[in-house]
């Protein structure tokens, strides 16, 4: 429809016939299409911008005589827009002469043309010659003349050309003026011709409603005004007037219910059904529509191809499709309730038709535009719809012809509904039958037309077209309306035998849907799926099994219309009913029982289970609890389960398994007891519930941390409190009371029996870091009347034979060692009693045992002469405060005679946490002993008090409880009192300095919500309450000093080797005392050296040895003189004198110098050179007078004294020369 803006040009025939005319003509066409035109309607309309604009330049004589008028409305570029007028003149004479004359006459002829513009072009010729600056003068004079005579208004229409430079060359800016101008007469004409015509459309719709108003003249005039915008490519504008056009059709249906000039509805003729939809040129539609003869069938399709075309101009290729789609949409319901005056299948040729060209359109326009990625997915969205309107009517058309069963997934075009809106076309007119031609007999689509005789060719066209559509919402990102025309290919495999290809399609989609929790569909895909399986020949195996058990999973979910919709299970009923549901379970159950292992179903909704209770019921007469669950069954028959099971944890991680045999389970809720063999309590919660069919689990798993799914973690987790058996089986560790560390280390194991006759029992300790080992096969039993059995495996010990009521203590040796001294110990029992005696019960406990003393002790030793002085130090460690009973130091009577510094205490001593307490023993060796390697052992009685404590704890809560009847809460106040200790440990301090028990208040709200956890039962609840204040004051009143010969202590016997010395020297400083010592005074004193051999090993000889002696007195106190170093002989008890002079430097109370011996080293060969000093022989040595000091005195009363410089220590050279 779009054509080029004519302007014209004229002048004197001496311009028009020249050569300068010809280039002129040429140079104004190089300057297009013109570019960048800007509107600014005047009427307030938004400004637009031509970007490109096409003009045709015709001479004067060619359109003068055309009427100024037609009588049809046409688009205003079917006239010129702008009238040029071309002149040169060189003077002003000429131009007075003849050349105003030739533009009078032509002005005069063009302005008659309502809404042209006109332009007068003196064109300038230069010239080379001198004097070339007055011909210009002149010719400037002659602008202006035109100017004066022509220019009417404010607006300059009146130009100078000048194409050459005065060198004779073609100025390439010449036309640029020119150029403007023009543009400028095009936009003013073109204002002024819209503006005219917008006033004509105006009129024509104001007189709607006068007699002989016509629609069809109404359209022509206003699609006048829309090729008019689309002739200036203002393709927004001209889409509005289509747009306009449309809105104004169904607005007079709606007001007057019919339209004169729409006598038929049309869709009759050859061709219409397969006719190309955005084609408006397949039919003389203008002509038609000046006749008033078209029909409402074709004047919808111009319309709209008129408005698709608008939108391919601007770029719009999504809006077109989407547009295009919703069109057919809604024309199609049109056409289908006209479907009588039709001819058969037109509607689904005309929608097949026109949506396959609608696409083909579209993408014909997206290759030659770019489209943003953004729109591009849009785009192919919409075209896969356009591709899926196309396949549905391939649906009916087949299930029509035979080729398809009017079934799912097929039947469900068949059913489709067109969304309705405010737009949609109300009832069209043409309803007089007698005005009806007879509708052809076939539609003339020639590929449905074979695709309806043969079905090889249907289903060829079928797979295409679901394919393409595939692959439009593949590039969408639309992966579910993908996945149901997959269903639909299957589905038609299916149909025609091709089972394999079916089959591996159905195979995939169900997980699809699933994970879309689409129940419905993903029955009756997996229904599908089975039933290719089936026709296949395929084995009922593992993978059988896991669709079968999906199927059933989502059967469960769905309602009784879908099951319908689904059919059988398993072959059963014919609509899905309970025969085929319980045939479908049968062969499951069937199936499964050939497995080597369990199938779990986790996640399912079939066999659900929910706990009816929060406390579960101990059994009385024999170990372990029961629990009263509702399990749901949401398939329509009755499932006789083999076993329902649910798995607990607790917060330390502590399984049990409450279990049930065989059960009936009707279609709903059903009530279920399950019981636990374990002697377990505490609060637990729910991991996972299992119903057993076979070797099939129907399982769900509660725990968030196991469970998968975004909401996981948002479902609360069933709990159960399972209450304290007092009369269960329980175990307990603890250190022996005696430990001796020269002995193997153990522990003790306490079993008690309960209730029960434990006939065997299996156990097995580990603990959790791997670092302490158990030997089991060690065990020794230390008390009760069991007996230890050998064990198949040396991991685990074994005992029978333990009666109800008793208990048995078993001592089990350990090897490695923790860095903790604190340890966790995993107890496992497996048990059986006389009750029931092929059910095997598990006991699963974790103790904690102190391994690490709660003490240390230091050993050091003295030696003298005659005897040995050993000090051990006991110091209590960070947490635990001690009490000792008593310390002793054991050996033999016969080799040595041990006296203890301290005498027996008749209290015991307490040791604060961290401080140290000392006992010193004299050790003698008797004559007549030998001298062999001897150990001694030192015995400490001892306990913690927090051991004290929790004594006393046991003995006031057994005696309290079993006052009031409820001794079998005994373990669980002691629990309590010893949380409480734990949580206040300030109680030490006091309780070790003082010997009283402060640990505050009773806080009875804190034991109530403890209480409420372990007893149900609110009436024996407050009663346990009351009795555990009791024992609470009880024992918050407790002091130390009562009597403490009933309680326990612990014995740590420690092996100590006695010490040997090669060498005692025995030394003495001999000082004068009768008169006063002055500083700076001589003083002569003896150092005597008395060496024993009394502590030498028997391999030591009784020679004598060669000694070194080095006295080291305080050179800020001492001056010393003599030889202070020296050699000497050691005879046993023979004394060894040195003389030396010692002289005090400062005064006050000096103590003695020391005295160092060493064993002497050998000389070398060379010249008399020693080694230095090496500990060659044993030796100790002591001062007998160390505790001695010398009092010196002041030279003066006024206190001044004397000094001398001393070199240090370091830089003195002792000779080194035998003593005399």
């Amino acid at each position: 429809m779009s054509r080029p803006v004519t302007c014209t040009y004229h002048g004197p025939a001496s311009i028009l016939s020249s050569t300068e005319w010809t280039e002129i003509l040429r140079g104004l066409y190089r300057q297009l299409p013109l570019r960048s035109l800007a509107w600014r309607p005047a009427s307030g309309k938004p400004s637009r911008v031509i970007h490109e604009l096409t003009v045709e330049f015709k001479p004067w004589h060619a359109i003068k005589d055309e009427p100024p008028a037609p009588q049809i409305p046409v688009s205003i570029l079917e006239r010129p827009f702008v009238h040029m007028f071309f002149v040169q003149c060189e003077d002003n004479d000429t131009y007075k002469a003849t050349v105003r004359k030739q533009i009078k006459d032509w002005h005069a002829a063009v302005t008659q043309r309502k809404n042209q513009e006109w332009l007068i072009v003196l064109v300038a010729r230069p010239d080379t010659r001198p004097g070339a600056s007055r011909i210009f003068a002149i010719k400037g004079a002659v602008i202006d003349k035109i100017r004066a005579d022509f220019n009417v208004d404010k607006r300059d229409r009146c130009i100078q050309l000048s194409r050459l430079t005065p060198h004779g060359v073609e100025d390439p800016s010449a036309y640029s003026e020119l150029v403007g101008k023009l543009k400028d007469g095009i936009v003013s004409s073109f204002e002024a011709g819209i503006a005219t015509k917008e006033e004509d459309v105006k009129r024509s719709d104001a007189q709607r409603l006068l007699p002989g108003w016509n629609f069809c003249t109404f359209f022509i005039l206003k699609e006048s005004l829309a090729h008019s915008y689309e002739g200036m490519t203002i393709y927004e504008d001209a889409l509005v007037q289509y747009d306009e056009l449309e809105a104004a059709f169904y607005e007079s249906l709606r007001d007057h219910n019919h339209l004169s000039q729409f006598a038929l509805f049309g869709g009759t003729q050859h061709g219409d059904d397969s006719a190309p939809l955005l084609s408006s040129t397949k039919k003389p539609y203008r002509d038609m529509i000046l006749s008033n003869v078209i029909s409402v069938f074709d004047f919808r399709s111009y319309v709209f191809a008129r408005q698709c075309a608008m939108l391919g101009r601007l770029g719009l290729v999504a809006e077109v499709a989407r547009k295009g789609s919703y069109f057919i949409s809604t024309f199609a319901r049109t056409l289908r309730d006209r479907k009588d005056e039709l001819a058969p299948h037109f509607v689904e040729s005309w929608t097949y038709s026109s949506a396959l060209n609608l696409v083909e359109q579209c993408e014909a326009w997206s290759r030659t535009s770019v489209i943003d990625p953004a729109i591009a997915a849009s785009f192919n969205a919409v075209r896969a719809e356009l591709f899926e309107l196309a396949r549905k009517q391939l649906d009916k058309i087949g299930i029509q012809a035979g080729h398809l069963p009017a079934a799912h997934p097929f039947n469900m075009s068949l059913s489709e509904e067109t969304v309705a809106t405010a737009a949609a076309s109300p009832s069209a007119p043409g309803t007089a039958e007698q005005d009806l031609p007879p509708p052809p007999m076939s539609i003339t689509r020639a590929d449905l037309l074979q695709a309806m005789g043969d079905a090889e060719a249907f289903d060829n066209l079928y797979i295409d077209v679901t394919r393409r559509t595939i692959e439009g919402y593949a590039a969408s990102n639309r992966k579910r309306n993908a996945w149901k025309l997959e269903v639909s290919l299957a589905a038609l495999d299916r149909h025609r035998g091709r089972l394999a290809p079916a089959h591996a399609v159905f195979s995939v989609l169900p997980t699809r849907y699933a994970a879309q929790h689409w129940s419905a569909i993903e029955a009756c895909l997996l229904a599908d799926n089975l039933d290719c399986h089936a026709r296949l020949g395929g084995q009922r195996d593992r993978a059988w099994l896991k669709s079968a058990l999906s199927l059933l999973r989502a059967y469960a979910g769905t309602g009784d219309e879908e099951r319908k919709a689904i059919g059988t299970l398993g072959g059963g009923g014919e609509d899905g009913g309970l025969g085929g549901v319980e045939d479908f379970i049968k062969q499951i159950r069937d199936t499964s029982a050939g497995l080597d292992r369990e199938l779990a179903d986790s996640g399912q909704r079939v066999l659900t289970v929910n706990v009816a209770q929060e406390w579960a019921d101990l059994a009385e007469d024999e170990d372990g609890s029961t629990l009263k669950i509702i399990v749901t069954n949401a398939l329509p028959c009755v499932v006789h389960a083999d076993e329902v099971r649910l798995c607990w944890s607790s917060a330390t991680h502590e399984q049990l398994w409450y279990t049930c045999g065989k059960v009936e389970l009707a279609p709903g809720n059903t009530e279920v007891t399950v019981s636990c063999p374990m002697p377990v309590h505490g609060t637990f919660s729910l991991d996972i519930s299992q119903v057993r069919l076979s070797r099939v689990l129907f399982q769900n798993v509660h725990n968030p941390q196991s469970a998968s799914g975004p909401s996981a973690a948002l479902v609360r987790r069933p709990t159960v409190h399972v209450p304290h058996d007092p009369r269960s089986l329980d175990v307990r560790l603890s250190m022996p009371s005696e430990i001796r560390l020269d002995a193997e280390s153990a522990v003790l194991l306490y079993i008690y029996a309960g209730r029960s006759n434990i006939t065997r029992a299996t156990i097995e300790l580990k603990e959790s870091s791997g670092e302490i080992v158990f030997k089991h096969d060690a065990a020794t039993l230390t008390e009760g009347a069991a007996e230890i059995t050998p064990s198949s495996t040396p991991e685990r010990l074994c005992i029978q034979g333990l009666a109800p009521e008793t208990s048995a203590v078993m001592s089990v040796p350990y090897t490695g060692t923790s860095r903790e001294s604190r340890i966790q110990v995993s107890i496992s029992i497996d048990y059986h009693t006389d009750r029931r005696a092929g059910q095997r019960r598990t006991l699963r406990r974790t103790r904690d045992v102190q391994l690490g003393l709660p003490l240390s002790v230091n050993v050091q030793d003295f030696f003298r002469r005659s005897c040995l002085f050993s000090k051990f130090t006991v110091t209590a460690d960070n947490n635990q405060p001690l009490r000792l009973r008593s310390a002793q130091l054991e050996g033999s009577s016969d080799a040595f005679e041990i006296q203890c510094a301290q005498a027996a205490a008749r209290e015991a001593i307490a040791i604060p946490a961290q401080e140290t307490g000392s006992f010193v023993f004299r050790i003698k060796r008797r004559a007549e002993s030998p001298r062999e390697a001897s150990s001694l052992r030192f015995v400490l009685t001892y306990r913690t008090m927090r051991e004290e404590i929790d004594y006393t704890i046991e003995e006031r809560a057994s005696t309290i409880l079993a006052g009031r009847g409820l001794a079998s809460h005994t373990a669980w106040v002691r629990s309590q009192m010893a949380a409480t200790l734990d949580r206040n440990p300030d109680w030490t301090s006091l309780y070790a300095a003082t010997g009283e028990l402060d640990i505050g208040d009773f806080e009875r709200e804190a034991w109530k919500l403890t209480a409420e956890k372990y007893e149900r039962r609110p009436e024996e609840r407050e009663e346990l309450l009351e009795a555990a204040e009791e024992v609470f004051e009880s024992v918050a009143n407790y002091t130390y000093y009562e009597s403490l010969e009933d309680k326990r202590w612990r014995t740590l016997s420690v092996p100590v080797g006695l010490q040997t010395a090669a060498v005692v020297n025995a030394v003495r400083l001999s000082l004068p005392r009768a008169r006063p010592i002055f500083t700076g005074q001589a003083l002569p004193v003896t150092v005597s050296i008395t060496p024993s051999f009394a502590w030498a090993d028997a391999t030591a000889t009784s020679q004598p040895r060669r000694l070194c002696y080095e006295v080291q007195p305080d050179l800020d106190s001492w001056l010393l003189s003599g030889k202070a170093k020296g050699e000497f002989e050691a005879i046993e008890n023979e004394t060894v004198s040195v003389p030396l002079c010692f002289i005090p430097l400062r005064f006050g109370s000096l103590p003695l110098p020391r005295i160092v011996i060493y064993a002497a080293p050998e000389p070398t060969r060379d010249s008399g050179s020693y080694f230095p000093p090496v500990q060659l022989t044993a030796c100790e040595t002591y001062l007998e007078n160390a505790a001695e000091s010398v009092e010196v005195l002041p030279r003066s009363i006024g206190g001044a004294g004397w000094g001398a410089e001393m070199p240090s220590r370091e830089h003195l050279s002792w000779p080194m020369s035998s003593a005399a």
